[in-house]
């Protein structure tokens, strides 16, 4: 619940207070350090393009003086630095908040969050599985060459063919958790009208 409603207010975040919000993540990250370098080492290439992307796309002062295509401009480097700032921001927030939790707690708690989503006729329980297996990929990325070898024509399309080391199970929200959803709300609506 908190990851998401980070998710939310780090765009609001002012840009010179980004670097500060991101040491100060990485601090309180501290014990996972390593896990968190190795997340954003794997997205070095995204950085990369962020800042290429917006560098040779957004209008602006060239940066230096060559022909207008082969310069990117001022602005276009400072926008894509600000993205990929808040991106890292988010990884970061994202191995703190949900990387590090056990497997078994994060379904438990993807499946006890969803759950309302049940009366809609969406199998939460299908949902959380999907959600933290992806979670669980960006952590410990496996080779394509393991990923078309674990699939067969047996197991393609037949998700009870895949088992999971854990076990899920609904655990109802206590009067903290509700008081949490009701300050994130308040804090998320607040943000929005305050701007």
């Amino acid at each position: 619940m908190l990851y998401v409603l980070f998710v939310m207010l780090v765009p609001q975040i002012a840009v010179p207070l980004l670097p500060v919000a991101l040491g100060l993540a990485l601090i309180v990250n501290g014990s996972r350090l390593s896990a968190v370098s190795r997340v954003l080492w794997r997205m070095r290439w995204f950085f990369l393009v962020l800042l290429v992307s917006y560098g040779w796309s957004l209008p602006g002062a060239a940066l230096w003086s060559a022909p207008a295509w082969l310069t990117p401009t001022f602005e276009g480097i400072e926008a894509g630095v600000i993205q990929a700032l808040r991106l890292a921001l988010l990884l970061t927030l994202l191995d703190y908040w949900v990387l590090a939790m056990e497997a078994e707690r994060l379904l438990s708690g993807l499946v006890t969050l969803i759950a309302p989503l049940r009366r809609l006729g969406v199998d939460t329980e299908r949902a959380a599985v999907r959600v933290a297996l992806t979670l669980r990929i960006i952590e410990q990325p496996i080779s394509w060459k393991t990923a078309m070898q674990s699939l067969s024509q047996d197991s393609i399309g037949n998700e009870d063919a895949v088992e999971l080391p854990v076990r899920m199970m609904y655990i109802p929200l206590t009067g903290r958790d509700w008081m949490l959803v009701f300050a994130s709300l308040v804090v998320l609506g607040g943000t929005w009208l305050a701007r």
